[in-house]
């Protein structure tokens, strides 16, 4: 059916990797707002507060699956998240979800050191490196908090991060 036509119902707004909302935020970051075409009542306003996770059911990965099929690709990673080989983030040799190619810097897919974590990662308050109190992987098991992250990490990260060159804090050509 047409636009025109009687009955017609729009289809699902779906979205990708690279939609960014009307406040600059991405797929995976806390408070993104999907498409909202179509979307009225209850699930509108719900919608407009922006997603928790940063994304929601019409997400699409670059290879066109939702959530829940196999081979989804998450637009973010966290502590639950297990790799292909069966590691969690911060396991020597944990391979992040392939970053989609955003940016001409981007890795793909690299595996990452014990303890370490790229700009996907989002601690258990969805705050990913750079935010404000972002708790990396080895102090959340340590049962460090927001408060104490916020004053011992102002930057919202620490020398375990890596960049989208695998780069560290404080290593040449690093970009927080």
């Amino acid at each position: 059916r047409r636009p025109w036509d009687a009955g017609f119902e729009p289809p699902e707004p779906l979205y990708g990797p690279h939609y960014v909302d009307r406040n600059g935020l991405r797929p995976g970051d806390v408070g993104f707002i999907p498409p909202l075409q179509g979307i009225t009542g209850e699930q509108l306003a719900l919608k407009t507060q922006g997603l928790p996770k940063g994304y929601d059911a019409e997400y699409r990965d670059l290879n066109g699956r939702a959530p829940g099929m196999p081979g989804f690709i998450p637009p973010c990673y966290d502590s639950a998240y297990v790799d292909v080989n069966g590691l969690l983030p911060g396991e020597q040799g944990f391979l992040p979800p392939p970053v989609p190619t955003v940016r001409p810097t981007a890795r793909g897919q690299r595996a990452l050191g014990a303890g370490t974590y790229d700009e996907q990662y989002r601690d258990a308050n969805g705050c990913k490196p750079g935010d404000k109190g972002f708790i990396p992987i080895v102090k959340a098991r340590l049962g460090k908090t927001w408060d104490d992250m916020a004053k011992q990490e102002p930057k919202g990260y620490d020398r375990s991060y890596r960049d989208a060159a695998g780069r560290a804090p404080g290593d040449e050509g690093f970009v927080a």
